[in-house]
């Protein structure tokens, strides 16, 4: 309880320091949806995604059960972020996109999303080059409509160690 207690509070303090992140936003097809950080869950999968930088998208069974709603985001290994909603019913030919900060253009990927609760879209900084600092932004699409849209302010390791500590200790 008092590790738990002592992340809120770094969380709280690096929120005030980096600025507000303003609130997710979803349409109606989105029935619950979070911004949440949490340790990487284990790769099980990997999907070739030709818009995507690195070339393709990874997959995880199951989330770890330790998340946290919170849109500041410690640029260390082993730290995931993004969106964990529940679609009202199932939708075909989602775009994802993925902006990063110092990227002239987001990254892009196709996938039908089944309405199954838990559904994350998000990131997991692998590489010491994917941890850049700044604010990166995820969106999906299915054609014009807008399903959500989620902000994260990604600030360095220091500004939150203890979640750090965490995710570290896990692997």
């Amino acid at each position: 309880m008092r590790k738990i207690l002592i992340i809120a509070l770094t969380v709280c303090s690096s929120l005030a320091a980096a600025g507000t992140t303003p609130a997710p936003q979803h349409s109606a097809q989105i029935a619950q949806l979070a911004a949440q950080v949490m340790c990487s869950p284990r790769i099980t999968d990997r999907t070739t995604a030709a818009q995507i930088s690195d070339g393709f998208i990874n997959q995880a069974k199951a989330l770890p059960k330790l998340r946290f709603d919170q849109q500041a985001v410690p640029a260390a290994i082993g730290v995931s972020f993004g969106v964990v909603f529940q679609p009202e019913h199932a939708l075909a030919g989602v775009r994802n996109l993925t902006y990063r900060p110092n990227q002239a253009k987001p990254d892009v990927y196709y996938a039908d999303i089944p309405a199954k609760p838990d559904r994350f879209n998000g990131f997991s900084f692998e590489l010491p080059e994917e941890l850049q600092i700044g604010l990166w932004r995820f969106e999906s699409w299915q054609g014009d409509s807008l399903l959500y849209r989620a902000e994260f302010q990604v600030v360095p390791a220091d500004s939150l160690p203890q979640l750090v500590a965490q995710c570290q200790g896990m692997s």
